[in-house]
């Protein structure tokens, strides 16, 4: 039986686009047997040397706030901790931005919204670039293809999750070149849209659309009725041409002079 996000409120739709992306961290971090921390007011995700790895759901109390901010800096510049802090409005208090800027934190300059849309009618005919081949990766060969796309996805997780029922993977061909990806993780009630890229060479093309229109096309076909995704500044507006709507925007923040280059690398 499908779990499906049956109201349309923005509460409701906002916690969702939150919820699926968060799922998705714990999910991937779970069935590539990558650590995950639960403390009592964050989650910390785990992935290195490959991804995810993030801090998200931030719940802190008031009266312990600055000391618990002032801690997780200091586990992150130990590297006890993943380096980046993302969190969207569902985050305690509601002005933690802020008091992660007086705290020795910095924003990097990537705000990318998110943005949901209703199902009704996406599986109507809508003509795809006339050489574009969309199809479901299911084997180690096409996996591939669709990891020559990422640099830091770990084959050994993505076959786990291209075999798991909550996740699907797109791979688009022109002439049998592999030149589009995207990907749809189903969890709190609604399809996640992931990692939707094309080829410099072939975009502004309407191949962008197509990949992100096949997966929605299967979620309503699965009884879905909603759909989420976190937009690129790239992908921002051709996600708002077939009818994604902005909900709220996400903040990553960081301890000053901890960047992700430098986790990674160490």
């Amino acid at each position: 039986m499908v779990s499906v996000l049956e109201g349309d409120s923005e509460p409701a739709i906002i916690a969702a686009i939150e919820r699926n992306n968060v799922d998705l961290f714990l999910f991937a971090a779970a069935m590539g047997g990558k650590t995950i921390l639960r403390e009592e007011d964050f989650t910390g995700v785990i992935g290195k040397p490959w991804w995810p790895n993030y801090l998200v759901e931030p719940c802190f109390r008031e009266e312990t706030l600055e000391s618990r901010i002032r801690g997780i800096r200091e586990g992150i510049e130990q590297r006890k901790l993943p380096p980046l802090l993302k969190f969207g409005p569902s985050a305690v208090p509601k002005n933690l931005r802020t008091h992660l800027l007086n705290s020795g934190f910095v924003a990097i300059n990537h705000d990318p919204p998110g943005m949901a849309m209703r199902l009704d009618g996406v599986g109507e005919e809508r003509p795809l670039p006339l050489d574009l081949r969309i199809e479901r990766v299911g084997d180690d060969a096409g996996l591939r293809e669709w990891l020559s796309f990422f640099t830091l996805f770990e084959f050994d997780m993505f076959k786990v999750l291209m075999e798991s029922p909550e996740v699907r993977l797109y791979l688009g061909r022109i002439d049998g070149v592999a030149i589009g990806t995207s990907m749809m993780f189903l969890s709190a009630g609604v399809a996640g849209l992931y990692q939707v890229e094309v080829s410099p060479e072939h975009r502004r093309r309407g191949i962008g659309t197509a990949m992100t229109l096949s997966p929605m096309e299967d979620a309503c076909q699965l009884g879905y009725r909603t759909a989420v995704l976190q937009a690129s500044k790239l992908g921002e507006p051709v996600y708002r041409k077939i009818g994604f709507k902005s909900y709220f925007r996400y903040n990553y923040c960081h301890p000053k002079g901890c960047t992700f280059a430098r986790f990674m690398a160490a």
